[in-house]
């Protein structure tokens, strides 16, 4: 009878390892049934790997966002940048390959100011790119 209820304890200990795995693998952007199979198999080593791997939809934006980045005026890509980090503190003169590197490190946004000599003022870097 013992080893009846523990075979049963065990069942739902996996069941709620898979339930967790498949959560976790929703707010990661990640495929819900393969990791509730892997939750099932693995248990608490599944929920570590989802745990610790980046999430898919970050990975994805990040790759698109660095390919789209090119600016508007192609002269724009030999001069120097210089942009404010999240802290409004001016970083520079990067190249243009730099300014890529500091978005994908996501040191900048979209929104973040960024200026050279060939403009007039500090705008967006949405408004001087492509993105």
């Amino acid at each position: 009878m013992t080893t009846g209820l523990q075979l049963i304890a065990c069942m739902i200990f996996w069941v709620i390892q898979a339930k967790l795995c498949a959560n976790l693998a929703i707010k990661r952007g990640r495929d819900t049934f393969t990791w509730s199979i892997a939750g099932l198999m693995f248990g608490f080593f599944a929920l570590l790997l989802l745990y610790f791997l980046p999430s898919a939809k970050t990975a994805i934006v990040k790759k698109n966002l660095e390919k789209s980045l090119l600016p508007q005026d192609p002269t724009l890509v030999e001069k120097f940048w210089y942009y404010l980090d999240s802290e409004h503190t001016q970083q520079g003169p990067v190249s243009f390959e730099g300014l890529k590197i500091a978005l994908s490190e996501e040191k900048i946004n979209p929104q973040s100011y960024v200026w050279n000599e060939g403009l007039d003022d500090w705008k967006p870097l949405s408004e001087v790119t492509t993105l």
